[in-house]
Parts: C-alpha cells; sequence; structure tokens
C-alpha cells in the first residue's frame, strides 16, 4: 500500500488511517518513506535538514538530573493513575524505575514491620517537583507512535481529558531535548524564532499545539521524524568515511536510492554531513551566523563546478571518480578538514546500506518496545505484591492514618521506633528510664522510655 501511494500527501492520509486502526508498525515503515523523500531537500537558507546545522553541536546535550547520563539515550517520564504525564520533568529511564522501585519497596517493609507508630510511607513521587505517580515509563518514541508520544510529552492541567491536551511551548524545548542531542541553551532560540511559528502557522492556538496540529504534513511530527531516523541510520551504518581517502565508499553512502547516481541535493548533503560548513565562513563571522554563512559558500561552491548541462539528472559513480570528476573537484575546492576529526568518522564508517540500516533501526525499536512491556508488567506485578504483603491490624491503621497528612515525620518516627525496638531486645527486664533524642536539624527534643543499659 505504501509504494502505490503518490506523493506526501497520500502518504500522511496513509499515517491516519493506520493511526486511526491501531497499525502502528505501517506508520513507522510511512515515516521512513517520507523521510527518504525528504532527505534530499535542500534549503536556501539553512541547507539540508540536519541536525547540527539547524540546532547546532551536540555536545552538551540534556542530561538526567539524577545520573547525569545523556537524556536522549533513553527518556523516562512520571506517568499519573490516569495515563498522563504527572509532571514535566524528565529523567533516564533507569532512574525512573529506580524512583518507583525504592516506593515499592518501602510500602512493602512498613506492611511488613506492622508497627502502628510508623505512618504509611507515602508513593513513588518525582525528586524534583514532588508529584505523585503511579508508573515510570519510558517517553514513546515518536516514529512508532506518533499519537501516543503527542499525549505523554503534554502536561494536563487537573480535569482536563484527552480532547483536551495541548503541546504548549513551555514544555516543547525540554520534550525535544529529552528526545534529541542538542543543547537547549543554543536549540531555545532557534525554537522560538524560526521552528514554532512554523508548526503553529495553522495551529488553532498561536502558543499551544493540538493532536492534529502536530500531526499536520510539514510540521512538528515531520521534523521530529525526520532527525530521528536519520539518528537511527547514522547509528547503523555509522560515519561518512573521509572523500579524500575512498570517494567510492563516499558515493555510495549517500547515494540512499541505491541508483549509481547522485543528485546535486545529495552532493551538498553529503559534503555539510562530512565537513564543518561553519568553517567556509570568514574568520570574522560570528559564531551564531557562521553555519548559515557556510551553507552558502558551500551552495555557491557546488554550483560553480557542477556541470548542468551533463549532470542534470546527477553525476554517476565513473564521472564522480574519474580524473578531473566532481570527487577531485570537491577536494580542490575545500579546505582540507581536520586530521582528527577524519580520523573518527573513517573508525565508524561501514557497508550498510539505508534500506538494512532502516530494517535494523526498526526491528530494534520494536524489541526495545517489548521489553518495556514486559519490564513494566514485571514491576507492576511487585507494586501489586507489596500492597498485598502482610495487611496490617485495624489498629495499625487507625493509627498511621492519624499522621498520613505528615508524610516529613515518617523517616523520625522510624528512627525512634527502631531504637525502642533495639532497647526492649538488648535490655529486657531491667528497669526502664527515659531517653531523650534531639533532632538535629531544629533541635526539637522526643521523649520515650527505654532500658536504662541501651546507649
Amino acid at each position: 500500500c505504501l509504494s502505490r501511494c503518490e506523493g506526501m500527501d497520500s502518504m500522511q492520509a496513509a499515517i491516519h488511517t493506520c493511526l486511526d486502526n491501531g497499525r502502528v508498525e505501517i506508520v513507522r515503515e510511512a515515516l521512513e518513506a517520507q523521510w527518504r523523500v525528504r532527505s534530499n531537500e535542500w534549503s536556501e537558507s539553512s541547507g539540508p535538514k540536519l541536525l547540527t546545522l539547524e540546532c547546532g553541536p551536540s555536545d552538551e546535550p540534556a542530561e538526567c538530573g539524577i545520573c547525569f547520563e545523556a537524556l536522549h539515550q533513553a527518556p523516562g517520564i512520571f506517568v499519573s493513575e490516569r495515563g498522563f504525564r504527572a509532571c514535566q520533568h524528565f529523567t533516564c529511564l533507569e532512574c525512573a524505575e529506580h524512583v518507583q522501585d525504592e516506593a515499592n519497596d518501602r510500602l512493602r517493609i512498613w506492611r511488613m514491620r506492622r508497627d502502628p507508630r510508623i505512618p504509611q510511607p507515602p508513593g513513588p513521587v518525582c525528586p524534583m517537583c514532588r508529584a505523585t505517580f503511579a508508573q515510570a515509563a519510558r517517553l514513546t518514541d515518536p516514529t512508532m507512535d506518533p499519537r501516543t508520544f503527542f499525549r505523554l510529552a503534554c502536561v494536563p492541567q487537573e480535569g482536563e481529558g484527552v480532547e483536551d491536551l495541548r503541546l504548549n511551548d513551555k514544555i516543547v524545548p525540554s520534550v525535544l531535548s529529552a528526545l534529541l542531542p542538542i543543547n537547549v541553551m543554543q536549540f531555545t532560540p532557534i525554537l522560538e524564532k524560526e521552528l514554532w511559528p512554523t508548526w503553529c502557522k495553522d495551529a488553532s492556538s498561536p502558543n499551544a499545539l493540538a493532536e492534529a496540529d502536530f500531526l499536520r504534513p510539514g510540521g512538528m511530527l515531520a521534523w521530529l521524524s525526520d532527525h530521528l531516523l536519520e539518528m537511527k541510520v547514522e547509528g547503523v551504518r555509522g560515519g561518512p568515511p573521509p572523500l579524500q581517502e575512498n570517494p567510492e565508499k563516499w558515493f555510495r553512502h549517500f547515494d540512499y536510492n541505491g541508483k549509481g547516481v547522485l543528485s546535486k541535493p545529495e552532493v551538498l548533503r553529503g559534503i555539510a554531513k562530512a565537513y564543518d560548513v561553519s568553517a567556509l565562513a570568514n574568520p570574522e563571522t560570528p559564531a551564531r551566523r557562521a553555519r548559515s554563512e557556510g551553507i552558502q559558500r558551500l551552495r555557491n561552491i557546488v554550483d560553480a563546478i557542477w556541470d548542468d548541462s551533463t549532470w542534470q539528472n546527477g553525476v554517476p559513480l565513473a564521472e564522480f571518480l574519474g580524473k578531473g570528476g566532481l570527487a577531485e573537484r570537491i577536494l580542490t575546492a575545500l579546505p582540507p578538514p581536520e586530521a582528527s576529526d577524519e580520523h573518527a568518522v573513517a573508525k565508524r564508517s561501514n557497508s550498510v546500506t539505508v534500506e538494512e540500516a532502516l530494517a535494523r533501526a526498526r526491528a530494534a525499536d520494536m524489541k526495545r518496545c517489548e521489553d518495556d512491556q514486559t519490564r513494566a508488567k514485571e514491576r507492576a506485578e511487585k507494586q501489586k505484591l507489596a500492597a498485598s504483603t502482610l495487611p496490617m491490624t485495624r489498629n495499625a491503621r487507625r493509627a498511621g492514618s492519624v499522621r498520613a497528612d505528615q508524610p516529613g515525620r515518617a523517616g523520625a518516627e522510624l528512627l525512634l521506633a527502631s531504637l525502642l525496638e533495639a532497647a526492649r531486645e538488648g535490655q529486657r527486664g531491667t528497669v526502664q528510664a527515659p531517653i531523650r533524642i534531639q533532632c538535629p536539624f531544629c533541635g526539637a527534643v522526643n521523649q520515650a522510655r527505654a532500658a536504662a543499659g541501651h546507649r
């Protein structure tokens, strides 16, 4: 069916049909087909659709606030009982699951102790804002299920349903930085001035996107899926080989269609991807304008060396490699790149085709979704077991509920109960004497009776 779609509009209609009928596995293939088409596009101002050209270098991506690992590798969120995000904060998936597991362990231990003096511990909460949540989950990949991603990316207000969900301009930077290796500080001005006005051009609200606005052709989903698929393909194939070392491999690396011909946009894209275009700008140009100026100069260079009469439909491999061919012209026109960058890129390159890379990435994402579902079921079973282990007596529940509105006292009372229990076990039968325990933070004194010999 996808091969019979004519143009991007019919492809977009196929995506909506698949989403309405729950066929998310076909949605991924449709997004891949759209990316293949858009990957050859070239903007006069920003060049090809590459993340480093649009958002700057990815040397400082967003990090997990707990373990400081790169957030885009496995973004985790906190989901409420209603199935929406409980707050706007992100952590890595491992830390989010650890927070939930720790809360389940505290509940299980509390129920096993059956001590009426210890109030019931609170459930899992976000470590940043203390918002309660029911489950830790991975932020859905928009290339796998765009509709679920949108619903988990939004943070609804109290009483809002699925129809009321809106993705506003306040939380979009954190959402995108949780999926892509971008520097939030550098990316936010680009988002506000260039991307967000384009995405909201036909939206019902200028500062928020509804689900239909998010799925609109050429909107946020198209931009996001293009960059994610580019990353997935590059992760499987590796970076492009240096042009001066192996022009044939360089040619085949950017021949995405496998037709043995490179069009002018594909050549421009290959140079921009394998070369630091900001080095082409004037040294006196400010850093914020170096990339855009470098793109313009790169376009002028390729236009000057491109033979429009001979390569109207693209340059074949023989004319690209031959003496005086396009590869030799490119190397003559461009300054040589840094040796360290060449070595790093060449070390990562391999001979996997784009089709094979897409298939491998798709299979890996499907396997990841299955593993997440299995792990979520196991964690739900543990949570259910913790809630049903050794239920407390009626008096214990009544005593614990007296101070349920004061969760801050749980730790102090747990310390006091532990000391008293140790005193009873260590000095049974001895004369009871009063002891005083002073809080190290506020100086308040708690008085209790314990064995006289208890230290």
